[in-house]
């Protein structure tokens, strides 16, 4: 009940302040003044993790998931919202405009970072595009490359020891909670019992991770069902491929 109340207000917001947008529109506003607003709405009605799509393939001998940019809004938030915010923030101090409290120097200062972020995160978003993949294949997992210099995993279905879902606060912050898959399996280093493969959102920026484009509540169920499956059932990769695309 008090997520669907706080999901109300957010798009209730967010119409509020794109509608203010859309009056400095009406009454010939410079183009800055219009964009600020529209951007901010539009990432009040992207929430935190939404996706667009469902980063999968199919093949007849594997499902193999994948982190995809443009699926996620997160990245459209990182790579084309905060730069546009960016971008007014440099033409309004270029044309000797100040907002509140901040002078043409400062929004000048804040428009050039929120540009480089953009970059920085568009970079980001391409290295976790070729890096972060999972192959599901009929008798075996194979985890991308989660670290550079590292190699690919390769997973037994014997190996795997559990499939789980936990709630995390990614980064640093105690506020905004995802759901993270983890996937635990017999290690192969020596004098390690376990070891375990998340995917999803991590709680610190130094743990090793997997992105993938695809809902958690569906890659667990998909991946339970592989777990118990066979290699032997012609229709194992069917029920992973459907369970992945939330059917």
């Amino acid at each position: 009940m008090r997520s669907n109340a706080l999901t109300l207000f957010r798009y209730v917001l967010a119409a509020t302040v794109i509608a203010g947008g859309v009056s400095y529109a009406v009454d010939g506003q410079r183009w800055y003044w219009v964009l600020g607003p529209v951007v901010v709405g539009l990432a009040l009605l992207l929430g935190f993790g939404r996706l667009f799509g469902v980063g999968i393939t199919r093949t007849p001998n594997d499902v193999v998931c994948r982190y995809v940019p443009w699926f996620e809004g997160n990245s459209f938030f990182t790579i084309v919202l905060l730069p546009l915010l960016g971008l007014a923030f440099v033409a309004m101090a270029n044309g000797g405009e100040s907002l509140r409290r901040l002078s043409p120097g400062v929004m000048r200062f804040l428009g050039v970072a929120l540009l480089s972020l953009g970059l920085l995160f568009l970079w980001a978003a391409l290295r976790q595009w070729r890096r972060c993949r999972l192959d599901i294949g009929r008798s075996a997992l194979t985890v991308g490359v989660i670290k550079p210099g590292s190699t690919p995993i390769v997973i037994r279905r014997g190996e795997v020891e559990a499939i789980s879902t936990h709630a995390v606060t990614p980064g640093n912050q105690t506020i905004l909670k995802a759901t993270q898959v983890a996937i635990a399996f017999r290690g192969t280093s020596p004098g390690t019992a376990t070891e375990t493969i998340q995917i999803g959102p991590m709680r610190d920026s130094e743990e090793a991770g997997l992105q993938l484009s695809v809902k958690p509540e569906n890659l667990a169920r998909a991946l339970v069902d592989w777990k118990d499956g066979s290699a032997d059932d012609p229709k194992l990769l069917d029920r992973v491929e459907a369970l992945l695309r939330g059917r």
